[in-house]
């Protein structure tokens, strides 16, 4: 029997596609029902981003991308600021 994992190439992604990837789902996230209802689930790509950045090279793509999770935290705080729901929280 052959093993599978040496015939395996690890699969990595470049900067770019990094970049789009996390940049599609944190602007079209998926949604997820739970016992509150249907909720997006943002967060889990904003938090995975986040890890991601310092390992991005293409300062162009780290920067398109750290600017689009900063503002997705900056309107997490002011929803919180105002009582509001969390952009990664809504309900549909």
């Amino acid at each position: 029997m052959k093993n599978i994992e040496s015939e395996t190439k690890k699969f990595e992604m470049s900067d770019e596609d990094s970049a789009m990837f996390y940049i599609r789902h944190i602007q079209h996230p998926c949604m997820a029902e739970t016992n509150k209802g249907i909720k997006n689930i943002r967060h889990i790509h904003l938090e995975l981003a986040q890890t991601t950045l310092p390992s991005l090279r293409d300062s162009y793509q780290k920067q398109a991308l750290e600017k689009l999770v900063d503002y997705y935290l900056r309107i997490d705080e002011i929803n919180n600021y105002l009582g509001m729901p969390s952009s990664t929280l809504l309900s549909q």
